[in-house]
């Protein structure tokens, strides 16, 4: 009977204290991204939506990195829709979450991103950028899948790329236009 008790309290010990691993694993993407932006580490963009929300957004990376690795010139924009409905249908209480982190704020920022952007003109710049550098990008994203679904690098894949959309969003597009 104590040994009954002693486990139903270190299950519920356990449960307390309890996270799931890719909320670590979004935070090692944070901080490889942080770094590459000579940024100090983050200490609370991650903390931002429940284990449910934390666990799809890893996820959905992982899974966009598969995609986006196996796909064609033709299939990229249905990659950016899918990217669009995506991040439109994240919980506001997540999103305002975000925005109310000035580390959060301070990153975007270095990408020239702002609360009132729509993903649909950020996404625009990276298939712009995609498009005009198809080969190139896709190096880069067969890189990342190897590293966020086959390695499990999670701090190099954010380090990756943040260096992707800074040339997409910031720097590669003065060199198209």
């Amino acid at each position: 009977m104590k040994s009954i008790a002693i486990l139903i309290i270190c299950f519920a010990m356990t449960s307390c204290i309890y996270t799931p691993a890719e909320r670590q694993y979004n935070q090692e993407a944070l901080e490889g991204a942080y770094e590459y932006n000579n940024l100090p580490q983050p200490q609370h963009v991650s903390n931002c939506g429940d284990d449910a929300i934390q666990i799809d957004i890893f996820g959905f990376v992982g899974y966009m990195l598969q995609k986006a690795d196996k796909a064609g010139v033709s299939e990229l924009l249905a990659l950016k829709k899918e990217v669009d409905d995506y991040f439109n249908s994240l919980p506001e209480e997540y999103t305002n979450c975000l925005y109310a982190e000035p580390e959060f704020v301070e990153m975007c920022t270095l990408y020239g991103l702002k609360e009132t952007d729509r993903m649909e003109q950020i996404t625009d710049k990276i298939y712009d950028y995609a498009m005009a550098h198809f080969f190139a990008t896709k190096k880069e994203i067969h890189k990342g899948n190897l590293l966020w679904n086959t390695e499990h690098k999670y701090h190099e894949a954010g380090y990756l790329v943040a260096n992707f959309a800074m040339k997409a969003l910031v720097t590669g597009l003065r060199q198209v236009e």
